[in-house]
């Protein structure tokens, strides 16, 4: 049962999954020579001197197993310097692909996209991972969505968040964020210099509402919020539209500059459509400022 609401939910985000194109418009992409995950005929051995670039691999939903995708990673190995998209989502890796991704992302200095979703991945083992990414600072895009990740690799995402001034779309659905945990990722994730889309649906974030109020706030890059399927009730939604009209402490700077109003920020939530959602927006319409420094705009979707 619990793989199928997995599979289900999976169906369900990818309509929503972003097109490479949508996320750069300014980059362009060169197809992997890679014509199955299982054929490596294509990809040179690392004993051969000359190599082609491979700039794009997309192996999405190639029922690619954990230790059968080693020798794909490890073929990919001498490409790092040219690898700036790689997509492996809707597969079974897990523990044994790991290390060597470790490796790839270690190398990868321009690796700019990183899809992993709906993959095995548990516990503490994308932590190396983001170390990587967070070294190198050139991620645009993660999606570490519908994989296992334990406090240790929340402190490593919450370091990479704060970090990072390249990432822009991080999307941590259905990651099992513990209760002591969640403070600490909406803070951090608040904190950002860059999110513009961050999506943390399917986590139980109960009783997080001024937590969340503050880090929508505190997030001066972000746009858009998923909290679909995040059990909020009406309170949390309350306390995140008293925070969002709550105005924004000014600066020494602004009290003194009266002609310049500051712009409104514009914050879409998207959420699952039910009657407490359509309730809460209506909600908001009512009580939101004339002048409102952040507006929230509501998205909601399928319930």
């Amino acid at each position: 049962m619990k793989y199928f609401i997995l599979a289900f939910c999976a169906i369900l985000r990818g309509g929503d999954a972003a097109d490479p194109t949508e996320w750069d418009n300014n980059h362009s992409f060169i197809s992997s020579p890679l014509s199955h995950p299982l054929d490596f005929s294509h990809l040179p051995s690392q004993k051969q001197t000359s190599t082609p670039d491979v700039t794009y691999v997309n192996l999405a939903a190639y029922e690619l197993e954990d230790k059968g995708c080693v020798p794909l990673l490890t073929r990919l190995i001498p490409h790092h310097h040219t690898l700036e998209h790689l997509d492996l989502s809707l597969n079974r890796l897990g523990k044994e692909a790991a290390p060597h991704l470790t490796t790839l992302t270690d190398r990868a200095l321009k690796l700019r996209y990183l899809d992993l979703r709906l993959n095995q991945f548990s516990g503490n083992s994308l932590v190396p991972v983001l170390k990587n990414l967070e070294r190198h600072n050139k991620i645009k895009y993660l999606d570490l969505s519908f994989n296992s990740i334990d406090s240790t690799g929340i402190d490593a995402l919450c370091d990479l968040t704060r970090i990072a001034t390249s990432l822009q779309h991080l999307s941590l659905d259905f990651i099992g964020v513990s209760k002591n945990k969640r403070l600490d990722l909406l803070k951090s994730l608040g904190k950002s210099p860059s999110l513009s889309h961050v999506s943390l649906a399917y986590n139980l974030l109960a009783g997080s509402g001024r937590e969340i109020g503050q880090m929508i706030k505190s997030g001066e890059t972000l746009t858009t919020l998923g909290l679909a399927r995040c059990d909020l009730t009406l309170d949390d939604f309350k306390h995140i539209i008293q925070a969002v009209n709550t105005p924004l402490p000014k600066s020494r700077k602004s009290i003194l500059s009266t002609i310049v109003q500051p712009k409104t920020r514009r914050i879409t939530l998207k959420l699952e459509k039910t009657w407490e959602t359509e309730l809460i927006a209506a909600h908001y319409a009512q009580h939101k400022l004339e002048t409102p420094q952040i507006t929230l705009l509501f998205h909601l979707g399928p319930s």
